[in-house]
């Protein structure tokens, strides 16, 4: 699910996973290069990749996780 809003001054997006969620031991860890839970799926840097570019155009990715849902919010301010 995606939800696109607008909050104060910034524009919000929403990306909205209703899988197992994210462990609490994992999260710091998300968007470091190489983390990866499925070393045979991938190499860990899709996270930390998508982070480093929306903070070069000067936004915001954040990461809220429960057991039943995990939201990733991108934000930028507007000008």
């Amino acid at each position: 699910l995606i939800n696109c809003y607008q909050q104060s001054n910034q524009i919000m997006i929403d990306v909205i996973d209703n899988g197992p969620g994210i462990s609490e031991q994992n999260l710091p860890s998300i968007f470091e290069p190489f983390f990866t839970t499925k070393p045979l799926l991938g190499t860990g840097l899709g996270l930390s990749i998508i982070k480093r570019i929306i903070e070069r155009k000067n936004g915001q990715l954040t990461v809220n996780s429960n057991s039943d849902q995990t939201t990733f919010t991108v934000s930028f301010t507007l000008s």
